[in-house]
């Protein structure tokens, strides 16, 4: 029996091609376990996995890796919500809302400076560093809700933003603990 050398050619490339999806397959299997292998290292599991399989990167990234996609995140979410906030300050007539979103936007700008600062942290292994910048952050969070205690009444409408970012920074956190061993 004979096969033609184009046939040969192309049972050769399938055959190699089928071998490159099954490594891949297999190398983001590796990194979703790698992945959800940290998280559990978490107090905030559900949304530690959905955050670091949304990045591409992290599926191939070590624990270092994982945690600069991480503090990238939290930098995006931080820098849309100062954002978001400062929007807000030109749609209101009230004098304790403008005060009070003013207010929060400066907090989250610090934020975003300091999470940004716990990225050179981690560049240099400032493990400790990275910790005491992200908890500035949590704190700046926490102070821009504390703005809205001030007047009876008055209920925070980004509560549940803010929220979400000290999520995203306890994660920054336990994944910190984690590297530094």
């Amino acid at each position: 029996m004979s096969y033609h050398p184009n046939l040969l050619l192309l049972l050769l490339t399938l055959s190699i091609s089928l071998q490159g999806h099954i490594l891949l397959a297999s190398d983001t299997e590796a990194g979703i376990g790698f992945i959800q292998f940290t998280c559990k290292q978490t107090s905030e599991y559900d949304l530690c996995v959905s955050i670091l399989e949304s990045d591409p990167t992290s599926l191939t990234a070590d624990l270092k890796g994982v945690l600069t996609n991480a503090l990238k995140v939290t930098t995006a979410y931080a820098a849309d919500l100062a954002t978001n906030v400062t929007e807000l300050t030109r749609t209101t007539q009230d004098p304790f809302l403008l005060q009070f979103y003013t207010d929060c936007s400066e907090h989250y700008m610090d934020a975003v400076d300091q999470i940004d600062d716990s990225v050179v942290a981690l560049d240099s292994k400032g493990y400790s560093d990275v910790n005491a910048w992200v908890n500035a952050a949590i704190a700046d969070a926490e102070s821009c809700e504390a703005g809205f205690s001030q007047k009876a009444g008055f209920k925070s409408t980004i509560s549940d933003q803010s929220e979400h970012f000290e999520k995203l920074c306890r994660i920054i956190l336990d994944i910190t603990k984690a590297l530094a061993g």
